[in-house]
């Protein structure tokens, strides 16, 4: 090994934190202590003069350190030719430059055009799609403001009276926010760190049939910094006992469950549900020859501390022809068997009815007159009279020492009642001797196969959002499962409201964040029909009555407004006016040559530029900071902040 390279690893080896259980210098935890200038490091660094030779340049007596050296050597396989990353057990994810996601400090921003999230049909290979979604990586030494909190504006309250304008946020109030969801949640850090119960997210699931002009096509390395870039802000918002669930399918899951091991732990990335969403049907059958169809997506579940799952059952839809003995006895006398209020004489009673009253269930059938089509119904009203025989060792013996025996009798058992039957099979290795009721087990515990969700419905809310809408039950068993009455539900890609509307039905207050125009407008509508009395989705089953309320509001635009007429324009002559008040008023990348781009776009008709790349030019030479007003500029003049709007914005963040 070079010298350096020895001086340099022993060095490191100093500082418990990048040191393996097994001696070896974890290559990793070294990186990201070096992004994040750590103090400890640099100290050991500058504690050997040959290091600090080479790590530091002195300038005005003072030592500038350049991490990016550092960061090059320890990535050199020579040096650490055997190290680990800081997550020994775990796959690495590197992005085209080889440098591991986990550690990289890019953001990706998203600008939609036409939503590319929620309207395609991710069951149909051969969907053709015209939607356009820009995006842009920006490098760590280009954000300055970026994360900053943002201005909020047009603030407006919605109830069963209607809607008004409002001043003052409420702390219990439900929450509907306009704009980009990762300046969003970073704008809600302020007030909301560390209270978010639950978080639900339909994610952008990056199939090839989205047909997306994506930068560096978007796939894998790009797509997942993006969700890193989210996932990041969502631990600081999520409560010590909080739970975060990510919806997506096969073209995604296995890496974003490898990221999300990094930034989670393995240990507490805890369930990967599987459930189904479509059925054997339509397009996707069209290439059975090639592959199995898909009917299914997943939902990763991420914690960060110590959960409690509260438990949640599905009723079940067939009857079990195992059950097929019927105890036609009074309600009345079951139901005190079941609660332990009888006495002895009516056990006594019990088992002298019960030599004619365990029929078969196709004799109950003929008994009350049950035609075919009703048979069903008549054994779920009656689920707890129908039994199945069972085997059970204990049980067998307690029925050996009996010496008054019958062939159906009701017998104390571990300070219980249970009923039996003693002509059991006696050279059966495990006899059938006690009876177990369907109503014991009509509801059987949620686990991580879920097929019982209807994704067949035309509308849920008052509101359409073909293939894309996901159904209310979907998010009634994960609400369920992982929250409490007034708990805070996020949901950073809120689309046709589905999450705040399944919270409000079920007590829970809820946050929602949505980019597009016309989803906004449809999360509206749904919410308030919910307010109104909704009676879709899951309405019957909480006996929702209407009520509530939420506040809507806007992350105030500043170059979001540019980006907006630039994908609203369909001429390039209406990009080059942009261009012309851009450079007059935008807020321009340093980076960008405004001299050369006037050059290249002098003559627009002759340009080479096709439309989309025009547009695309013209939103990646923004400055991307400048995108929403932020809240430490909201007495700057020059954004024209409004009264209304500074009050409102000061409430939200608690500003004295």
């Amino acid at each position: 090994m070079n010298k350096t390279f020895e001086t340099l690893e022993n060095l490191l080896k100093k500082d418990e934190r990048f040191v393996s259980q097994d001696g070896k210098v974890m290559r990793n935890a070294v990186y990201e202590a070096s992004n994040k200038m750590d103090e400890k490091l640099l100290s050991l660094l500058m504690s050997d003069e040959k290091i600090k030779e080479i790590f530091f340049k002195k300038v005005n007596d003072v030592y500038v350190y350049d991490k990016q050296k550092l960061n090059f050597v320890i990535n050199n396989r020579q040096m650490l030719p055997n190290s680990y990353t800081r997550y020994k057990q775990d796959i690495g994810l590197v992005n085209s430059k080889d440098d591991y996601i986990s550690a990289t400090n890019d953001v990706v921003l998203s600008f939609p055009f036409k939503d590319c999230v929620l309207e395609f049909d991710s069951t149909d290979p051969d969907q053709k799609r015209e939607e356009v979604f820009y995006n842009e990586i920006l490098a760590h030494d280009e954000i300055d403001h970026l994360f900053s909190p943002k201005v909020l504006s047009n603030a407006k309250s919605v109830n069963k009276a209607g809607e008004k304008d409002i001043a003052t946020f409420s702390e219990d109030s439900n929450l509907l926010i306009k704009g980009n969801n990762l300046l969003a949640m970073y704008s809600l850090l302020p007030k909301y760190k560390g209270k978010i119960k639950l978080m639900y997210w339909d994610i952008l699931y990056n199939t090839d049939s989205d047909h997306v002009p994506y930068a560096d096509s978007f796939k894998h390395s790009s797509w997942l910094v993006m969700m890193k870039n989210r996932l990041e802000v969502a631990k600081q918002l999520l409560r010590n006992d909080g739970v975060i669930c990510l919806q997506c399918d096969d073209n995604e899951m296995a890496y974003l469950k490898v990221l999300c091991d990094e930034l989670f732990g393995r240990e507490n990335v805890f369930n990967c549900i599987c459930v189904k969403m479509s059925d054997a049907s339509g397009p996707k059958m069209a290439h059975i020859n090639k592959k199995f169809p898909k009917l299914k997506e997943y939902i990763i579940m991420c914690k960060i501390g110590d959960i409690n799952i509260n438990k949640v059952t599905e009723k079940k839809t067939k009857w079990d022809d195992e059950y097929r003995n019927f105890f036609d006895l009074p309600d009345e006398l079951l139901l005190k068997i079941k609660n332990r209020n009888i006495t002895e004489n009516e056990v006594k009673e019990v088992n002298d009815k019960l030599q004619d009253s365990v029929i078969s269930l196709e004799e109950a059938f003929q008994k009350n007159s049950i035609k075919n089509d009703d048979k069903l119904n008549f054994c779920i009203a009656n689920a707890h009279k129908i039994a199945r025989s069972s085997n059970s060792v204990t049980v067998q013996r307690e029925v050996e020492k009996l010496e008054n025996v019958q062939d159906n009798m009701l017998i104390k058992y571990n300070d219980n009642y249970i009923f039996v039957k003693t002509n059991y099979d006696k050279t059966a290795k495990t006899p059938r001797v006690q009876y177990v009721f369907a109503s014991d087990t009509m509801n059987v515990p949620l686990c991580d196969l879920w097929t019982e969700i209807n994704t067949s419905f035309n509308s849920e809310g008052g509101v359409v959002l073909k293939n894309g809408q996901k159904p209310e039950k979907l998010l009634y068993y994960i609400i369920s499962a992982l929250s409490n009455i007034n708990d805070i539900v996020l949901d950073a890609y809120f689309g046709t409201g589905t999450t705040g509307a399944v919270a409000m039905k079920m007590g829970r207050r809820f946050i929602g964040i949505e980019q597009l125009d016309s989803h906004v407008e449809l999360a509206k509508t749904r919410l308030k029909n919910v307010i109104d009395g909704d009676e879709t989705g899951i309405s019957k089953v909480v006996d929702w009555k209407g009520g509530g309320s939420f506040v809507y509001c806007e992350l105030k635009k500043l170059n979001e407004n540019y980006i907006e007429s630039i994908k609203q324009a369909n001429t390039k002559e209406e990009l080059n006016i942009i261009w012309n008040k851009m450079g007059e008023t935008g807020f321009i990348s340093c980076f960008a040559n405004k001299n050369k781009i006037d050059e290249i776009l002098q003559d627009v008709d002759n340009s080479e530029l096709d439309l989309d790349s025009f547009k695309k030019l013209l939103i990646e030479i923004l400055d991307k900071n400048q995108l929403y007003v932020n809240h430490e500029d909201i007495q700057d003049v020059d954004f024209k902040v409004s009264d209304e709007d500074k009050k409102f914005t000061e409430s939200f963040y608690n500003v004295k």
